[in-house]
């Protein structure tokens, strides 16, 4: 349900920052959980999430990966 959840919060965050100069920047994940799959190839986790941002008008978005192991420029792609 990632796409679901930056969806959410964006539609939750983008009221309160109308009109502010303070901006909605999602911090957007690219790791595996035990049963969700992120960074396989072929997967599109990471791309839906892109998506849901882009969709709510946030400010761009940011990857976190506790493990620092992102994926390649590629995967985010559409």
């Amino acid at each position: 349900c990632a796409y679901k959840l930056v969806h959410k919060s964006g539609e939750y965050a983008a009221p309160l920052f109308a009109g502010k100069r303070a901006k909605y920047r999602p911090w957007l994940e690219d790791f595996d959980w035990p049963d969700a799959d992120y960074t396989s190839p072929g997967t599109t986790k990471v791309a839906e999430q892109i998506q849901a941002a882009a969709e709510t008008n946030s400010w761009g978005w940011l990857m976190w990966d506790p493990f620092i192991d992102f994926q390649p420029r590629s995967a985010f792609a559409k």
